[in-house]
């Protein structure tokens, strides 16, 4: 597969969300001042309470 200059598109900040989650778990650490691997720690705690 070839990749060329019509292949980049530029992501919405809700689609790189949605895409990365390491993203959003930067934010929220730096909004409530918590140690990243608190908030990536809850992250995995609540998907996992989700199934």
């Amino acid at each position: 597969m070839a990749y060329d200059a019509t292949s980049i598109r530029v992501l919405k900040a809700e689609e790189v969300y949605d895409r990365f989650e390491w993203v959003r778990a930067n934010e929220l650490a730096k909004e409530y001042k918590k140690p990243l691997a608190c908030v990536e720690r809850a992250g995995r705690e609540h998907t996992l309470s989700d199934n």
